[in-house]
């Protein structure tokens, strides 16, 4: 597992807890700038626990790339989790089952809204269980390493959001396979939904912070 983390709150501890006994590897990339506290100091490093503070924030793709690095080679498949995404026990062995298909190159659990209780995606309902799916995000996203190491690095100038939408078009590229399996939750903010009135309606509308928007 390689979780990222920007300064993170108590539920970075929980993730890590979540992955323990179903990842042989753990590195925890920290991009919180140095000389701020960060709840990744709690965490003991030892055996195949690496937590890394490179000091400065250049982004979720450089984090990504830099904790895959640090992986040892025996790895056969990699998840990418965010500091807020704590997984039941049984997603990751669920997930790993859908790679004994050769054609399936990445497994995902469906991003869920803990604080009302819906799956973010819009139309979600339209979808089988395990279905196909263009894109995955990165947090959730479960990789071979082979399929890994074809398709390449994050690229870094997509400093957080759409690194992962363009490497799932490299990934498709290969002729992989991306498929969501929506009995798996994956807990996950991508931004606080409000609503709002619009001709007589209400609409729930996802607002990001504006850095986000700035990147």
């Amino acid at each position: 597992a390689v979780v990222t983390a920007y300064h993170p709150d108590e539920r970075l501890l929980a993730v890590v807890d979540s992955v323990q006994e179903s990842c042989a590897e753990i590195v925890v990339v920290d991009n919180t700038p140095d000389g701020a506290p960060s709840t990744a100091d709690k965490i003991a490093a030892a055996g195949t626990l690496t937590v890394l503070r490179p000091g400065v924030n250049r982004g979720l793709a450089h984090a990504l790339n830099l904790g895959v690095s640090r992986l040892s080679r025996t790895t056969e498949a990699v998840i990418f989790l965010d500091q807020d995404s704590v997984l039941a026990p049984d997603v990751i062995p669920r997930l790993a089952e859908h790679l004994t298909d050769p054609t399936i190159g990445i497994a995902t659990p469906a991003p869920w809204d803990v604080v009302h209780g819906r799956f973010y995606e819009t139309f979600s309902g339209r979808h089988e269980d395990v279905s196909e799916r263009a894109i995955s995000i990165t947090s959730g996203m479960l990789i071979r390493r082979t399929l890994l190491e074809r398709v390449g690095e994050f690229r870094e100038d997509f400093f957080v959001d759409y690194a992962d939408l363009e490497y799932s078009l490299r990934v498709r590229r290969t002729g992989a396979r991306i498929i969501q399996d929506k009995r798996l939750k994956l807990p996950h903010s991508i931004g606080e939904r409000r609503t709002h009135a619009f001709l007589g309606m209400h609409v729930a509308v996802t607002h990001k912070a504006p850095w986000r928007d700035y990147w």
